[in-house]
């Protein structure tokens, strides 16, 4: 993108819809802030949230000056879901200043934003030093100490802009896979990916994680013509290991072999710096291991399980409502606000409990529901109907996990969630099979 006025309006526009995923989803900065994804509204609202913290003043600024009422006034609309006129009030300014000082708060957003994200290092001499502001020098200055090692600045900028999300881990190594299959027939190389158990989204930078596999796989492959690159996932309740084995060819094979030769994976310096460095971003670690059949390279990550809460309703407010009553909590929400999304979010996510609103546009919870249950993927997943009209029998009668009246509270959300956690564990406590006692034998007493 070459129009920085154009961008400010896009950020301009974007706040007010910050928990409106539907609206995130259509929205162009997905493409220019983080490209599409099943996830990428979720990575967008998340940059969003982000950059707000970008805006804090350092060391310990008056709460009447301009830099922390700026920062205050996105907290506390974007965050806490505070009113313009609550805003105001707090930061004892009228209501005239107060819009002054968002929009103004929404600015310095979108340069930041447009510096360190679209432009970075070129975007500086393109913006319009008006744009400049005390609070927006002393970000920059947070980086200037990084810029003489230019590898060190993309790494930091991806790691401010990409939050860990709910991932799935099988879509990043296939997507990657996908997207290096014209290098690798060029060079001769066959690509499998073993199938993986499903074990749900994780907690991790999607964006660093994948620019990691690009770069091993990229080079793996122009380093090894002809092989064979096999990549399978082995994971524990702690970590989880992406192991990269490479095979050689026949003719490799029988020249390597006679001699007990190591087949090493052959790594460039400058990549194996950066596959480091993007590695300790994400607090994994990187390994690599030879013998005479196969080279091969271990990364093992951080497993941080997302507990999902995947909300279908086609409100809006539900959701932010959910989320204040959410925060602090383990619970990761997404909502979905048609039945179309809601049933690939479901198949996809697998979240540990989804909340079905029954008065829906085009589709009623209750078909959702009932296509859930029928869904091989989703029929085991719990289910809670969340609605106005008491239809207990039928909400039992179609296999639901619990049930939450509207108007929801706080307490009965987190009572609800309780509930349905202490079930599933029971549930899959009489899953797994009863040890056997061993039988002592009976003494047989002697004949006659």
């Amino acid at each position: 993108m070459d129009d920085f006025e154009e961008f400010v309006r896009l950020i301009h526009d974007v706040y007010p819809h910050l928990h409106d995923r539907a609206y995130l989803e259509d929205h162009r900065l997905v493409e220019i802030l983080g490209g599409p994804s099943v996830l990428g509204a979720e990575r967008l609202h998340r940059i969003l949230i982000d950059a707000i913290e970008w805006l804090h003043p350092l060391g310990s600024a008056s709460p009447s000056s301009v830099e922390w009422r700026r920062y205050r006034s996105l907290q506390l609309r974007y965050v806490e879901g505070a009113l313009p006129e609550q805003i105001a009030r707090e930061l004892q300014v009228s209501p005239r200043q107060a819009r002054r000082d968002h929009a103004e708060a929404l600015d310095e957003i979108a340069r930041l934003l447009w510096t360190r994200l679209v432009r970075r290092e070129t975007a500086a001499s393109r913006v319009p030093a008006s744009t400049s502001s005390p609070s927006t020098r002393r970000v920059e200055q947070r980086t200037a100490s990084s810029r003489s090692d230019p590898l060190e600045t993309e790494i930091s900028n991806l790691a401010a802009a990409a939050s860990a999300l709910p991932t799935q881990i099988d879509e990043i190594i296939r997507g990657a896979v996908d997207t290096v299959s014209r290098l690798s027939e060029e060079h001769q190389v066959r690509i499998t990916v073993a199938t993986m158990e499903s074990r749900g989204p994780i907690a991790v930078n999607r964006t660093a994680l994948r620019q990691l596999l690009l770069t091993l796989l990229s080079d793996a492959i122009v380093h090894h013509p002809r092989a064979q690159i096999d990549i399978q996932a082995e994971h524990d309740d702690q970590s989880l290991a992406l192991v990269i084995r490479v095979h050689p060819s026949d003719q490799v094979r029988t020249r390597v072999e006679p001699t007990g030769e190591e087949l090493r994976f052959r790594v460039s310096p400058s990549v194996l710096d950066l596959s480091l460095r993007l590695a300790q971003s994400l607090g994994a670690s990187l390994d690599l291991h030879s013998s005479a059949r196969e080279g091969r390279l271990q990364l093992t990550l951080p497993v941080s399980r997302v507990t999902t809460l995947l909300l279908v309703d086609d409100n809006p407010d539900v959701a932010l409502l959910f989320r204040r009553y959410l925060a602090g909590t383990e619970y990761q929400l997404v909502q979905a606000r048609s039945a179309e999304r809601a049933l690939r979010l479901a198949r996809e996510l697998q979240p540990d409990v989804i909340i079905l609103d029954v008065l829906m546009p085009s589709h009623d919870g209750w078909e959702i529901l009932q296509a859930l249950r029928n869904d091989r993927t989703t029929s085991s997943l719990p289910i809670v109907i969340c609605s106005v009209v008491p239809d207990y029998a039928l909400a039992h009668s179609l296999g639901v996990t619990d049930f939450l009246a509207k108007p929801v509270t706080r307490q009965a959300l987190i009572e609800m969630l309780a509930r349905v956690r202490r079930r599933c564990e029971l549930s899959e406590r009489r899953a797994r099979p009863e040890p056997i006692d061993r039988v002592q034998p009976r003494a047989i007493p002697p004949a006659g």
